[in-house]
Formats: C-alpha cells, sequence, structure tokens
C-alpha cells in the first residue's frame, strides 16, 4: 500500500510540474544587425517548441533541394497527427508546394514527406537539423521531429528559436512564402489544395506560429522596423489572442484603426515595400536595394510593371496590381 501511494504521489508531482512547465512564459527581442538585446523573459528555459522549427526544416530542405524537385509521399504519412495536409501515399508534390504546405498551413505530415526526401528517414533528417541548430549558435535546443510535434525528448528556447527565425528570413523562398496571404497548390495526381496564412501581423512580421498542449501558443519572427530586423520569439501564451497582445506590446506596433483599415487597401498589411521590391525584382522591373523603402526607384519600377500589364501606371499596389505581381 505504502508503495503504491509513493508511485501515486511521484506520478502526481510529475503531472503537476509538467504542467507548470508547460505554463511557463518566454520571450526574446533582439535588433540582428546589432546583436542588441531589446526585451527578455526566460530566454534560455527549456520549453516545447511546437511548429516554430518547420522554419529549420524548412532551411534544411532549401540546402538540400531545389524548388522543382517532386517528393514522393510514403505510407509513414498515415501515421502523422494533424495538421496535415492529407497527401495520400503514391502522390507527390514539387518541393515549392510541400514548403508552402509547411510554412502556411503548419502541415506535419508534410514535414515528415521532405525529411525523408531529404534523408531517407527522419532520424538521419534530426541529425541535420541538431547540426544546423548547433551551427547556428543555439544554445539549448535538441530536435526529435521536423514538425515540432510533442517529444518528451525535444526542447527549445526563446532564444533559439528567434536565432532559428532571423536566419530563416534570410532565404528569399522562405520570405517569400511567409509574406503569402494566400496559397493554392497542387499534387501531382491533380489533388487542389488552398491555403491560407494566419498570422495576424502578416505584411509587417515575417514568421511561423505554433501550438501544441504542452507549449501552448508559440511564435517566431522578424519584425521589420525602418531599416532596422528585429527577431524575436514567444513561447507559452493561451489563449492565442494573449500571443499576439504579447508580440504587439513587445514590438510596439499597434492596429490600424477601423477607419483606416476600411480606406486602406484590404491587404495593404500583405504588400510591405519590401515582398514588392522582390517581386519586381524577380520580374526584371527593379535592379535596386532590397530595403523595405518605397521611394521613387521603387515607385518608377511599379509604374513601368502596370503599364506593360495593362494597368494604371499610378505606382499604387492595389488588389489587381499584387495579384499581377503574384503571377508566375
Amino acid at each position: 500500500m505504502n508503495v503504491c501511494m509513493r508511485f501515486l504521489s511521484a506520478l502526481f508531482c510529475f503531472i503537476f510540474l509538467s504542467s507548470v512547465m508547460a505554463q511557463e512564459k518566454a520571450y526574446f527581442v533582439w535588433e540582428v544587425g546589432s546583436n542588441k538585446i531589446l526585451k527578455e523573459q526566460k530566454p534560455l528555459m527549456a520549453l516545447p517548441p511546437a511548429s516554430p522549427i518547420k522554419l529549420l526544416t524548412a532551411m534544411i530542405v532549401l540546402e538540400n533541394s531545389p524548388l522543382d524537385r517532386m517528393f514522393v509521399v510514403s505510407e509513414t504519412v498515415k501515421q502523422i497527427p494533424p495538421i496535415k495536409l492529407g497527401l495520400e501515399p503514391g502522390d507527390s508534390m514539387s518541393c515549392e508546394d510541400l514548403l508552402h504546405a509547411l510554412l502556411i498551413k503548419s502541415a506535419n505530415d508534410v514535414a515528415v514527406i521532405l525529411a525523408e526526401g531529404v534523408s531517407q528517414n527522419q532520424k538521419d533528417f534530426m541529425g541535420l537539423m541538431n547540426k544546423k541548430a548547433k551551427e547556428l549558435g543555439c544554445k539549448n535546443s535538441f530536435f526529435c521531429n521536423p514538425n515540432g510535434l510533442p517529444d518528451a525528448k525535444q526542447y527549445s528556447c526563446a532564444y533559439d528559436l528567434s536565432l532559428i527565425a532571423a536566419n530563416a528570413y534570410r532565404y528569399t523562398a522562405i520570405q517569400k512564402i511567409l509574406a503569402c496571404p494566400k496559397a493554392s497548390i497542387k499534387s501531382a495526381k491533380g489533388k487542389t489544395f488552398n491555403l491560407k496564412n494566419k498570422n495576424k501581423f502578416l505584411g509587417r512580421i515575417y514568421g511561423k506560429t505554433g501550438y501544441t498542449d504542452k507549449s501552448q501558443n508559440t511564435f517566431a519572427g522578424v519584425f521589420i522596423q525602418g531599416e532596422k530586423i528585429l527577431a524575436f520569439s514567444v513561447i507559452g501564451y493561451h489563449p492565442r489572442a494573449s500571443m499576439w497582445n504579447e508580440i504587439e506590446t513587445l514590438l510596439d506596433i499597434k492596429e490600424k484603426s477601423t477607419t483606416e483599415t476600411k480606406t486602406s487597401n484590404s491587404s495593404s498589411l500583405q504588400k510591405n515595400a519590401q515582398n514588392i521590391q522582390l517581386l519586381l525584382q524577380k520580374k526584371g522591373y527593379y535592379k535596386g536595394k532590397i530595403d523595405g523603402i518605397y521611394g521613387a526607384e521603387t515607385k518608377a519600377a511599379v509604374k513601368k510593371f502596370q503599364k506593360d500589364h495593362g494597368l494604371k501606371p499610378d505606382g499604387k499596389v492595389g488588389e489587381k496590381t499584387w495579384k499581377k505581381l503574384q503571377e508566375k
């Protein structure tokens, strides 16, 4: 009886401590150019990271596969819990489309498809993830899967997630995907999937959301503040609204008023100058610096693009211009 009681007591303590750990909140904000720490709370505490680690997965995939490579879906996907894209074994999809599903929909099955495609199996891919994390300078992380699903041995910290986000932002493909409000992707067998970005601060913040019962709501990303880039992460917030409020406070950003929102372009927050410059550059209309400043050179490039595509050359990126810019 005493042994049983001791076991139950130990079990209760374990459950209690696990619950307390899940409720821990941590954040880290720093300026990328100067490495100046701006705000922090428990930045090195080991916590379950959830889906922001998909940014690390995406980096490794891009370092090992071209965007047009086709990845075949294995039987493993049947065992992966939601959120899932839902590709069937035997079907295939391009690396580029899978990365959209990974970072916009946060599809857990897609992370496994990519990991298996790069390394044949998840175990070897985990080796690449932990090696890359060490190369980036992560201080307190160990990764056991490519999607952030709960694992007793997997952990990271606010400092490391912000570091991963800062480095992921340097990959043009990741940057463009994180800026997409919507995307439509198709498998080799013709199955179409429509994706919608749930980043509340889309257009101002590039980043990745996450959630598990243990981690609660998490986020890692970068915020463009003039010529400065701020990298940050938050872990352990519930409900999600409290996470968005914390991010708003940490970065000192304010939502537009209702009046401003109605009178401005409905997608203006999704079309900052840097995105426009990148798209114009890709189409050969802009050769200047990607600095996020909507100056005379950028406006002139927009006007030329509009004129060549039968649009009113007013230099304003409205819905029609934005749609044309995003066309492949």
